[in-house]
């Protein structure tokens, strides 16, 4: 079956305070935007970005990994979509992923999860949903006897609805038909004066459609980055997050502070990390390693048996068993 996927990227980032587009700054050492495709590539065929300010720079980061459109005014994330209809009108995919170009926790395995979801119920749509501690500023999931009925966004909500702890990720799988219906159906009649992709959700209810929202086992999802306070709490999670993975798979790693790896990083059972180190692009550590103190390496590829430290390497090869002289420099 054939999916594909629309990545919102036009927001500005004034609040960064950034003279790059906000989906360009980076969460240990790569873009979020890059975090947001890798999770799209697992799901979907193709791929196009939605972009605005600084798109230029957005193209030519992506390459010839997505089709980009441009949304030249910032109308709301309905109207976002609305500038992709082209591309889903040329496409016979069955099912449409929505992303949020600056939300790069949410994770492959979330999406898939809500796709058997979307799939096995027969939805129009499914939501993909999070209970967090503080909902301030997400639109509320609101249910009737735990039936999802709508989204509500902030500036919207009524007293009872902003108590809702259970928010909109922004991330969405729709049916790609039921979704090039309604999206010409949406109004701008809020407190915004924007056109909500949510409002797709009360058309296709309305219509008698089938909509669901799908909670995702980790809060996390949900979370974007809108100034740079947000930007480094969302790369401590993630930082935190890819040094259990590594843990969990027999890698020896004896303190957290002072390490940074990167998402496209990978090391063998059996390799033992000593901090200050950080290993980012595609560093490959084979196992038996020892890393560190202070290496840093990009993009290298690390045989087994090596011992590293301090030492800094990009795009080189160290050999099986090397032990290279602290203080140099290779690539």
């Amino acid at each position: 079956m054939e999916n594909c996927a629309v990545i919102l990227a036009a927001g500005d980032g004034k609040r960064m305070k950034s003279e790059q587009p906000k989906v360009l700054c980076e969460i240990l050492c790569a873009p979020m935007l890059d975090w947001v495709m890798k999770t799209a590539e697992k799901a979907v065929s193709s791929a196009c970005v939605v972009v605005g300010r600084g798109g230029d720079a957005v193209k030519s980061h992506l390459g010839s990994r997505a089709e980009t459109v441009w949304q030249l005014e910032r109308l709301g994330t309905g109207h976002a979509v609305l500038m992709a209809v082209p591309y889903l009108e040329r496409l016979s995919a069955s099912h449409v992923l929505i992303l949020n170009g600056d939300a790069p926790l949410m994770d492959a395995e979330t999406v898939s999860t809500a796709l058997k979801a979307h799939i096995n119920g027969k939805n129009d749509v499914t939501v993909i949903s999070a209970a967090i501690s503080d909902p301030t500023g997400y639109g509320r999931i609101v249910r009737e006897n735990g039936v999802f009925t709508a989204i509500v966004e902030e500036k919207d909500a009524d007293a009872s609805q902003k108590l809702i702890k259970e928010v909109n990720s922004g991330a969405y799988w729709f049916d790609r038909e039921t979704l090039l219906r309604a999206l010409p159906l949406m109004t701008n009649n809020n407190a915004s004066g924007e056109f909500y992709l949510t409002q797709t959700v009360e058309l296709m209810r309305d219509a008698g459609g089938r909509c669901a929202a799908h909670p995702a086992s980790n809060p996390d999802v949900v979370l974007g980055a809108n100034d740079r306070l947000q930007l480094i709490d969302l790369e401590e999670r993630a930082r935190r997050r890819i040094i259990a993975r590594h843990m969990e798979n027999g890698v020896d790693i004896s303190s957290a502070f002072g390490l940074l790896i990167g998402p496209e990083v990978t090391l063998s059972p059996g390799c033992v990390l000593v901090p200050p180190v950080t290993l980012t692009g595609r560093t490959s550590v084979d196992r038996n390693c020892h890393i560190g103190p202070e290496v840093t390496a990009h993009n290298a590829v690390i045989g087994d048996g090596a011992k590293l430290r301090h030492i800094d390497l990009r795009d080189t090869e160290i050999a099986a068993g090397e032990a290279p002289a602290p203080y140099s420099v290779r690539g």
